[in-house]
C-alpha cells in the first residue's frame, strides 16, 4: 500500500499544478530532469528546501521554493540545495 507518516507529504509545499500530459510525464519518472526541476522527490527530500521551476503563460520558467502556506519565494532557504 505504501503511505508516509512525513506530514510534508499533503502540505501545500507538496503541491504543484501541471497540466494532464505533464502529470503524466512527471508520474511515469522517465525524465530525470523532472526531478532537477523539483517536479517529483526522492524519498527523504524535503519539499521546502527543494528549488522548483515554475513557468507562467508570460516568460520563461524561474526557480523558486514553495513554502508551506502555498506560496514561492525566490530566495533560497536556510539548508536548501
Amino acid at each position: 500500500m505504501g503511505g508516509t507518516s512525513n506530514p510534508l507529504a499533503n502540505s501545500a509545499a507538496n503541491l504543484l499544478t501541471m497540466l494532464r500530459d505533464h502529470h503524466r510525464r512527471v508520474e511515469s519518472r522517465i525524465d530525470p530532469e523532472d526531478n532537477a526541476k523539483g517536479y517529483w522527490l526522492r524519498m527523504g527530500e524535503s519539499p521546502l528546501l527543494t528549488p522548483v521551476m515554475v513557468f507562467s503563460p508570460g516568460g520563461p520558467g524561474v526557480t523558486a521554493w514553495p513554502t508551506l502556506d502555498g506560496r514561492y519565494v525566490f530566495e533560497a532557504p536556510v539548508g536548501a540545495a
